[in-house]
């Protein structure tokens, strides 16, 4: 079930160094210099997967969302305190979009998967274009920030489709990523497992790792080389975590969780990612700034 692959070269820092975990749906790969974690789906894969959980948890808090006023801050330390023109890709239920909206923003969607169009309401479904970025267009330099709000992991060649996005981009324009993130309790139990328990350590770390739906898994380092590779430069990083109301409704396992957050802040870690990244000239211009907090 798990085996050296010196075949399985990491995308991010080239080492071959990587462990490889077999699955029905498909391989995951686990760099072993840079932390990285991809994996490669069989056609087949997302035949029986159900990503609905992703369009519900916020229903009428997504004003109040802490994420999303996070963003605010963080969008308005770049960009200044004024109207954005914004697109959203992947916007699931229309959650991101509805914020944006309340807060003065023009804000724009791209969501492949049709059912979602029922759960966004007339106002939001009016502003999206159902289909994958690949058949869409938009016209150059039109956005000043281009959002993937828990998306971009599920999407195999991302860092291509980040091509596409820097045409739309505006001159200093940024893309904003919310992706998972290695540094976190459930990954640390997850290796130790698979060295000591490879059984239970394999099943667990597809857990962790959320596949076949999702293909990566990021941490600070990885993601540092991957943007420099294609082009791209960090403006501002932060680890974090959802709000453990978001996941749970009973008292106890949202103690726990917020438990096991402050673990995560203890060794500056976090499930959650959260990235602005600029083309790289842009960036080199501007320098990197520390994510509001």
């Amino acid at each position: 079930m798990t085996r050296e692959a010196p075949d399985a070269f990491c995308p991010a820092c080239d080492t071959r160094a990587a462990t490889t975990l077999h699955y029905p749906e498909g391989v995951m790969h686990l760099c072993n210099t840079c932390g990285l974690q991809w994996a490669h789906r069989l056609d087949t894969a997302l035949v029986n997967e159900n990503d609905s959980h992703y369009y519900t948890g916020l229903a009428d808090h997504a004003l109040t969302y802490g994420p999303f006023l996070d963003f605010a801050r963080s969008a308005a330390a770049l960009h200044g305190a004024g109207s954005l023109r914004i697109l959203d890709v992947g916007c699931g239920a229309g959650d991101f979009m509805r914020f944006a909206l309340a807060k003065g923003h023009d804000v724009l969607g791209i969501e492949p998967d049709t059912t979602a169009r029922g759960l966004m309401g007339e106002t939001i479904a009016a502003r999206v274009r159902f289909c994958r970025v690949e058949e869409t267009d938009y016209p150059d330099a039109c956005f000043d920030v281009v959002t993937f709000w828990d998306s971009f992991e599920h999407i195999e060649a991302g860092f291509d489709l980040l091509e596409a996005v820097r045409r739309w981009l505006k001159p200093e324009g940024t893309v904003f990523l919310r992706v998972n993130n290695t540094r976190d309790v459930l990954n640390i139990a997850s290796g130790i497992l698979l060295r000591t328990m490879p059984r239970q350590g394999h099943g667990f770390q597809k857990r962790c790792f959320n596949f076949p739906s999702h293909v990566w898994n990021f941490n600070e380092k990885a993601m540092r080389l991957l943007t420099e590779r294609h082009g791209w430069r960090i403006m501002a990083h932060r680890a974090t975590d959802t709000p453990a109301e978001r996941l749970f409704t009973s008292p106890v396992l949202r103690l726990l969780a917020n438990g096991i957050y402050a673990v995560h802040r203890c060794m500056g870690g976090g499930k959650i990612g959260e990235y602005h990244i600029a083309p790289a000239s842009i960036a080199a211009a501007s320098g990197t700034r520390p994510f509001h907090r």
